[in-house]
């Protein structure tokens, strides 16, 4: 049986790929060789699947449907600026101060969603993350045992050597074979809600 612990998400990639330990195989002597070590780049999971591209074009898409939202309501706001800067030396320093701070208000507003629209973006993007690591499991696992590795490395984990047996290629073609879209909008976090 195979045990696999996939830590974290960042990014399009995982942080780190557990080892992979072989829990049934009897213990490994001091002679045997330690060649059964694989890599896999999560990365190229997430960059090259069918999934992967699919997610990173809806993703896209939705930042910006929220970018065309907060520049909707942004628009009237930069128009009225404008207009106080023009009138402003007609304006009393109270008549003044008033309607700064009112546009203020409503661009601090503004302000306010776009960063709530970026959290819902990112909320996003980390639990569509987790669907694909969650879909690459059982392929990672089936490369992993035909590949007979004892061990699973993150090829970015690697400074120096040989990386021979990298199951990346098998990942992404099973993957490939698995799922090929992942449909999804965006998240809706509550003003409360926190990533």
């Amino acid at each position: 049986m195979i045990k696999i612990a996939v830590l974290a998400l960042a990014g399009f990639s995982l942080n780190t790929i557990s080892a992979y330990a072989d829990t049934v195989s009897s213990p490994r002597t001091m002679t045997e060789k330690t060649s059964d070590i694989c890599f896999l780049s999560p990365q190229d999971i997430y960059t090259h699947t069918k999934v992967g591209q699919a997610a990173t074009l809806r993703l896209k898409q939705l930042t910006e449907e929220a970018q065309t939202e907060i520049d909707t309501e942004r628009k009237p706001i930069d128009e009225e600026r404008q207009k106080l800067q023009q009138t402003l030396s007609r304006l009393s320093a109270q008549e003044r101060e008033d309607r700064e701070k009112l546009l203020f208000a409503k661009v601090e507003k503004i302000r306010t969603k776009a960063n709530h629209r970026a959290q819902e973006i990112e909320a996003t993007r980390i639990q569509i993350l987790r669907k694909i690591a969650s879909e690459a499991e059982a392929v990672i696992t089936a490369s992993y045992q035909q590949s007979k590795c004892n061990l699973l490395l993150d090829h970015t984990a690697v400074i120096r050597g040989s990386t021979n047996k990298d199951i990346t290629a098998s990942v992404i073609q099973g993957l490939d074979a698995k799922i090929q879209s992942i449909a999804f909008n965006r998240e809706v976090l509550t003003p409360q809600s926190k990533l």
